[in-house]
């Protein structure tokens, strides 16, 4: 389903009443909508205007059927000062959390019991198990520390496109088994250069799969698999999905242009 768009121009925004484009949006009825709008033209007064609107014309709505969605703390914060402000009690029962904050909360109401781990913390793990990455290539190239810190932030933004370990493994070996179909269609040079790119990539794979593993045996939680978790947890429990859906009636995204692979598959 397509969904309906709105266009706010900054003009319009900057008065002090409601503009057509705005009371459409907060007016909308089912289905998905799609504001389009730039910095300053009230976006959230939209989102927290919409939710009082919602709660107003349907007495059986109750806040926690409602879920707003946002990426800093501090949004959330002022988002639902705003709609406790604007709703009343009601308000308070409304949902809003960062992405990653909803997938804790989601993780541990159904009994999943970790740590976050934050980047320095996650980096010393790796660094104290070094013999697990099974490194070679990259241990020539330079010292852990100066590459232990790129693999990380590669490690989230696979798990921001929802590529696992297992996913990076068969890319590389794919690429292995493509470079032997055509090891005597390139010279020697050629083959060597990409025989080389795949040996670092099967290190990557590695490394990004010892990691998973080291984080799972110590029950710890990267930042970024905080989302990938609650996606699988979902998947594959198809009544924590349904009472999800009948539990959240209404979704709304602040800045959604914004959302990755992975935020965008929860949503």
């Amino acid at each position: 389903m397509n969904p309906t768009l709105f266009d706010l121009s900054p003009l319009e925004a900057s008065a002090l009443k409601l503009n057509d484009a705005q009371r459409r949006a907060i007016t909308h009825g089912n289905g998905p909508l799609l504001v389009i709008a730039g910095a300053g033209t009230g976006k959230t007064r939209v989102i927290t205007e919409r939710i009082r609107h919602l709660l107003d014309s349907d007495a059986a709505l109750g806040g926690e059927n409602i879920l707003g969605l946002t990426y800093t703390k501090k949004a959330a914060g002022e988002m639902k000062s705003r709609i406790v402000k604007t709703c009343g009690e009601r308000g308070r029962a409304v949902s809003i959390f960062t992405f990653h904050a909803f997938c804790e909360e989601i993780l541990r109401e159904n009994g999943a019991k970790y740590a976050i781990l934050e980047d320095v913390d996650h980096w010393i793990l790796l660094r104290r198990n070094m013999a697990r990455l099974k490194l070679e290539k990259f241990r020539r190239l330079a010292e852990p520390g100066q590459f232990l810190g790129d693999f990380l932030k590669f490690f989230s933004r696979c798990q921001d496109e929802l590529v696992s370990s297992d996913d990076f493994q068969a890319f590389a070996d794919e690429l292995e088994s493509d470079l032997q179909l055509d090891r005597k269609l390139v010279d020697d040079d050629t083959f060597a250069e990409r025989l080389e790119n795949v040996a670092l990539l099967k290190e990557i794979a590695r490394s990004y799969k010892a990691s998973e593993e080291l984080l799972r045996e110590k029950n710890f939680f990267s930042f970024g698999s905080l989302i990938t978790r609650c996606i699988d947890l979902v998947r594959d429990n198809t009544a924590l999905h349904v009472k999800l859906q009948q539990r959240y009636k209404h979704i709304l995204v602040d800045e959604f242009q914004d959302t990755s692979f992975t935020q965008f598959e929860l949503l």
